[in-house]
Order: C-alpha cells, then sequence, then structure tokens
C-alpha cells in the first residue's frame, strides 16, 4: 500500500502545517456489518470506482498508525496545525431520525473514530481543520485541540440558497435535494442574489487561523 500524503510544512519555529487525506472503516456506523457496507458502497458510493489495495478498515488503520508514526517525529515543543478531509471525530457526525433515518448508513463514509483516538495521543496538536460532512459546525474543543468543520459544500447547499428559496417564499420548508429544482426555475433572479451574497458565504466556509 502507498501512502503518500503525509507532509508536514514549518510555518514557524514554533508551529507545523500537517496534511493528510484520511479514510474511513465504518466506524462512525454502530454495529456496522463489514460484508454490508462494502456491498453498499459498491452500489452508490463514488470510492466504489478509486481502486486500493485493502479493505476500507484495513486501510484506515494503516493511515492510522503511519499517523502516529509521523506525528511522533515532530517535537513537544512544536504545535501542529492538521489539515484533512475526512471526519476524525464522532461530534461532527450528524444522526437522523424517524424519516431520514435511512441516511444515518452514510456516515459509514466519512471517517474513523480511530483517527480522532491518535490526534487525542498528542497534546501538541492544537488545530485540526477537516470537511467532507457538506455541514458546517462550530468550532469545538475536544481535549487539548480545536476542532474546526466549515466544508463550503455544493451550491444546493449554501445558506444563501436556503434565503434565496425561503425568503421569496419558493418552498415552504429548504430541502437541500430539491433546491437545484427550484433555483433552476429562476436562474437570472438566483445569480443576482448570489452576486451580493456569495462573499458571505465565502466567508462562513474559511477557517482563518492565528500562529
Amino acid at each position: 500500500m502507498t501512502i503518500n500524503n503525509f507532509k508536514t510544512q514549518e510555518l514557524t519555529k514554533s508551529t507545523v502545517l500537517f496534511g493528510m487525506n484520511g479514510w474511513y472503516d465504518y466506524s462512525f456506523v454502530p454495529h456496522a456489518d463489514e460484508k454490508e457496507y462494502r456491498r453498499k458502497k459498491q452500489v452508490y458510493w463514488y470510492d466504489r470506482f478509486i481502486e486500493r489495495q485493502g479493505s476500507d478498515p484495513e486501510i484506515t488503520a494503516a493511515l492510522c498508525y503511519r499517523l502516529q508514526e509521523t506525528l511522533s517525529t515532530v517535537p513537544d515543543t512544536k504545535n501542529i496545525i492538521l489539515s484533512t478531509h475526512f471526519v476524525p471525530k464522532e461530534t461532527f457526525i450528524i444522526k437522523h431520525s424517524e424519516k431520514y433515518a435511512r441516511w444515518n448508513q452514510l456516515n459509514a463514509f466519512l471517517g474513523s473514530k480511530e483517527f480522532g483516538e491518535v490526534l487525542d495521543g498528542f497534546s501538541n496538536v492544537k488545530q485540526v481543520v477537516f470537511g467532507h460532512t457538506h455541514h458546517r459546525f462550530t468550532e469545538q474543543k475536544l481535549q487539548q485541540t480545536m476542532y474546526h468543520c466549515r466544508p463550503f459544500g455544493y451550491y444546493y447547499e449554501w445558506f444563501l440558497t436556503r434565503s434565496f428559496i425561503l425568503t421569496n417564499h419558493l418552498a415552504e420548508t429548504f430541502n437541500p435535494l430539491k433546491a437545484r429544482t427550484i433555483v433552476k426555475r429562476y436562474p437570472q433572479a438566483f445569480n443576482e442574489y448570489k452576486k451580493r451574497y456569495i462573499l458571505n458565504e465565502l466567508q462562513q466556509g474559511m477557517v482563518l487561523l492565528d500562529y
């Protein structure tokens, strides 16, 4: 297995930027059956087109081992800002209920609990920035680390799209899955609205850190 996305960049004498992609192991779904989720992945998940050696849990375990090894090489005196794609903490996993409960099965492909457990072992990991959820959260401090999840997402998930639809009474409630169809009916009005508010949308999806 080739793992070549582990890189560090010294930002200052006391701060290092560390980047990795991450992966998932179905651990955000209670009692997940690995065989069943491999089948579901082949049916509807985009990652089925990616050719990798090993199962998802095996890939994740190898990544976490490499993560621990790499973080161990950074001196304790240096603060680490870690950037990744996948979710490292269950705190940022949305649990749906009732008629939306079926969407919980997608949580299997969002990240790994083990990833977060590795990070917990390093007190100098001060900031973690990630996305993949297509849902923005307020920053949260878990143990010694501040976590930032503010993905930009697709246009039909944006706050400005929600505001456009609800302000103009184009729907009683906002549903991202129906938003594309709605805004396509009003292309000129939506584009004008987008021009006015896109900067604010960008700012909401950015993470700015002092170091």
